[in-house]
């Protein structure tokens, strides 16, 4: 790999630095957007949290809901009526 002159890193170095600070206004205002972004996605990231729970309580009631019809024998009415209940409250936490 070519090595890089020392002075002309420093050089380069100088002439960004002086551009960010000629323009630091906008690179503040860039910055802040930034920080908000990240913020906003932490957000999404905690409701996403949130519903994979959900999904994973309904998953739960599901199962719970299979057993209960195969030791016993529910109505088949009340069975399905149920069933399709859960899975389409999963879907709805889905989309």
């Amino acid at each position: 790999m070519k090595s890089v002159d020392e002075d002309k890193l420093k050089e380069a170095f100088v002439r960004v630095a002086n551009r960010v600070m000629k323009d630091s206004g906008g690179f503040i205002s860039k910055m802040m957007m930034n920080i908000e972004k990240v913020l906003n996605e932490s957000r999404s990231s905690q409701e996403i949290e949130f519903i994979d729970g959900q999904l994973a309580e309904l998953r739960e009631q599901v199962t719970n809901l299979v057993r209960l019809n195969t030791q016993s024998g529910l109505d088949r009415e009340i069975y399905e009526e149920e069933y399709n209940r859960l899975v389409l409250e999963m879907d709805e936490l889905r989309k």
